[in-house]
């Protein structure tokens, strides 16, 4: 279950924008919203000719497809097996940190079964090549702020394992020292400027070098600038990387 890039926000193509829909509160309104009007048009359609029979249908196909979204999203990324990638969480590709994966998945369950076309996100991911830089997750839209969207990438694409693996290489993972996951997965509106705290960690060695800081000075940084979006489900620790970025330059490095 991937976000697909259709019509829905008002951002344009995809409501994980953002600048729309930053928080976990934010996607819980969001995914009320996306299904009263499918749900009150059915039963208002129903209440000429068996409403009841109607909605429990429709129900009952939407209890199925969150459970069987469920089973497949709590699931590992197949082609992460052998890639020297921690996952701490179920599969990433098209999800949001600030939601985290249940919410993502529930997002693309719900639009699916309301045939909306929507997709389910302070600032925006910019595309952070330098050495001395934390780096963002990567973006299916080149970090386009006016094409938001996802990647469409399947747990086992051909496509995930081989930018997977360049992204390994990249940042230099070794099985001593493994690579998080969410720097090798895609977000759901390719925009989410949110990376985890553990990713952060992984680039400290790098741009401590490149700057001749230290890496506990770094790493102190990105620990100063942790938030949790909040929400029932366990917080993951998260840093805002254009807001770290800039806070390395204002430190001197």
């Amino acid at each position: 279950m991937v976000h697909r890039q259709a019509g829905g926000g008002f951002f344009g193509p995809d409501s994980t924008h953002p600048l729309e829909n930053a928080t976990f509160w934010t996607n819980v309104i969001e995914t009320m919203c996306l299904i009263v009007i499918p749900v009150a048009s059915i039963w208002m359609f129903g209440r000429v000719k068996h409403a009841t029979v109607v909605f429990l249908v429709m129900l009952s196909f939407l209890v199925l497809k969150a459970g069987v979204a469920d089973y497949f999203e709590s699931a590992p990324t197949a082609v992460f097996a052998g890639l020297n990638i921690e996952e701490t969480a179920s599969n990433l590709e098209g999800k949001e940190l600030s939601f985290g994966a249940a919410g993502g998945f529930a997002w693309g369950v719900l639009t699916a079964c309301s045939s909306n076309g929507s997709v389910s996100s302070k600032a925006i991911a910019q595309a952070f090549t330098r050495p001395e830089y934390f780096w963002p997750r990567p973006s299916a839209v080149d970090y386009n702020a006016a094409a938001a969207g996802g990647s469409n990438l399947s747990p086992a694409s051909d496509k995930l394992c081989e930018r997977a693996a360049a992204t390994v290489e990249h940042y230099g993972a070794t099985a001593d020292a493994k690579l998080s996951a969410d720097p090798a997965t895609a977000s759901g509106a390719g925009l989410a400027p949110h990376i985890s705290l553990r990713a952060a960690k992984c680039q400290a060695p790098r741009i401590a070098e490149a700057r001749g800081l230290s890496e506990v000075a770094v790493t102190n940084l990105a620990g100063k600038l942790v938030f949790h979006p909040g929400g029932p489900l366990p917080p993951e620790s998260l840093v805002n990387v254009p807001e770290l970025n800039l806070a390395l330059d204002k430190s001197g490095g």
